[in-house]
């Protein structure tokens, strides 16, 4: 079952392999236990509480005051660094 969310689930696995990681190890750089929840959000069957999706975005490195996540954006690359949005 999917649930609405203002993240892309695709994007959000594009920008965590893009950032090398895997879905355990993106659990542990934003305090959540196991990578489950990190697929159960890139499966697009659970939503993110606005806390998690700051932490997310600060973890991949991407904007979280976008309207919409997006890490293929690179509208606000700057300085050599891929810069999404979320």
């Amino acid at each position: 079952m999917r649930v609405e969310s203002d993240v892309d689930p695709l994007a959000l696995r594009d920008a965590r392999i893009r950032m090398g990681l895997t879905q355990h190890e993106l659990a542990r750089l934003i305090d959540v236990a196991g990578g489950e929840r990190i697929s159960r959000w890139e499966l697009g069957s659970s939503a993110l509480r606005p806390e998690m999706l700051h932490r997310l975005a600060q973890a991949l490195n991407v904007d979280a005051t976008a309207p919409s996540y997006d890490p293929t954006s690179t509208a606000n690359s700057g300085a050599g660094h891929e810069a999404a949005s979320l």
